[in-house]
């Protein structure tokens, strides 16, 4: 996101640059599209926008900038309607800001964590019927493992059992991946790595077509989101692993905070330091907080925390594994990101 100042239009306060298309990109514009004294010019590589089937989980915290940013109603509709239904997650990079910034670039770049995820759709009536008798149609279902973990759970209004298989490496972890972040694979190289796993899990892999592999990367917590004019949204702030759900909501929160600190009548092309400042000093603490968190519960899941594979010890740690979900949300964030521009002004 860059602002820059725009002197052919008097009734324009000042243009924002929105440097990719994905969920933190769109939602700033969405939420800027309520200023009509801000210009808002959006770049995006891809010459149309693609669903690659990452698919978005709308946790209750991210409703709440959904619902004040007035999408909450077309969301309601697509969630109930397409099976295919998807949104693009990808991993967008501000490179310029690393080169200007010398101390920053060993931050930069995302880093694989090790983990390969296997995802795929499987109809749920083509399960078993032992498989349909367990309770994984009927709520999220978590199969852990050393070194290795397999979530299911059910959308496409209950058509659909939606399966991420993940593998990990931990030698291998921060280290450089090697191929297409995502590729389809061959299902015999997901359905291998758990010959040894229980018959309902390697039942459900068996039937798996055309498994989307993701080599999971994440981003070393920033020590900034914002230098001078330009300030980080999303995954190119925080990219995060996906084992809380969490990466699109932060990316939402992001963009409705920031959005509406540069459209407050307080912030101009003069005062638009102060704007970016305040959205660093909510933004930065929470979400960095949620990428730690998110990459410690894939280790928990594979048994590669100091709990090991003790179920109490699990149990009692993931029961404070999503404790960030009761901070502070994003009205909470926005009052305290305006008192912190409004001192700051004074």
């Amino acid at each position: 996101m860059v602002p820059t100042q725009d002197d052919s239009k008097t009734t324009t306060k000042f243009r924002v640059a929105i440097c990719g298309g994905g969920i933190a990109g769109i939602c700033l514009a969405l939420s800027l599209s309520k200023y009509p004294d801000i210009q808002v010019d959006l770049y995006e590589a891809a010459a149309r926008f693609t669903e690659i089937g990452a698919g978005l989980t709308v946790q209750g915290r991210t409703w709440k900038p959904l619902e004040l940013m007035g999408v909450d109603a077309t969301l309601r509709k697509a969630a109930a309607a397409a099976n295919n239904v998807a949104t693009t997650f990808q991993v967008m990079m501000e490179k310029k800001v690393a080169e200007g910034l010398p101390e920053f670039s060993k931050y930069a770049e995302p880093v694989w964590t090790g983990t390969i995820a296997y995802r795929v759709l499987v109809p749920v009536d083509r399960l078993p019927s032992f498989v349909l008798e367990k309770p994984a149609l009927k709520k999220p279902l978590l199969h852990c493992g050393k070194n290795k973990h397999v979530v299911t759970y059910c959308i496409a209004q209950g058509t659909m059992l939606n399966v991420v298989a993940l593998v990990s490496q931990p030698e291998l972890s921060d280290t450089v991946y090697d191929g297409p972040w995502a590729t389809e694979c061959n299902p015999a190289e997901m359905v291998d790595s758990f010959l040894d796993w229980e018959p309902r899990v390697r039942e459900v892999l068996k039937l798996a077509e055309k498994p989307i592999k993701w080599a999971i990367h994440d981003l070393r917590p920033l020590p900034i989101y914002v230098s001078h004019n330009v300030a980080l949204v999303g995954d190119s702030a925080h990219a995060m692993t996906p084992h809380q759900g969490s990466g699109a909501g932060q990316a939402i929160e992001d963009a409705y905070i920031l959005g509406s600190l540069l459209g407050h009548p307080s912030t101009t092309i003069d005062t638009l330091p102060h704007a970016l400042k305040a959205y660093e000093h909510v933004r930065l603490p929470l979400a960095n907080n949620v990428l730690t968190c998110s990459r410690d519960a894939g280790l928990i899941y594979d048994f590669r925390s100091e709990c090991g594979d003790d179920y109490e010890a699990i149990g009692a740690t993931l029961s404070h594994a999503w404790d960030w979900m009761g901070e502070d949300g994003v009205e909470e964030q926005l009052q305290k990101a305006l008192l912190n521009m409004m001192e700051a002004l004074k």
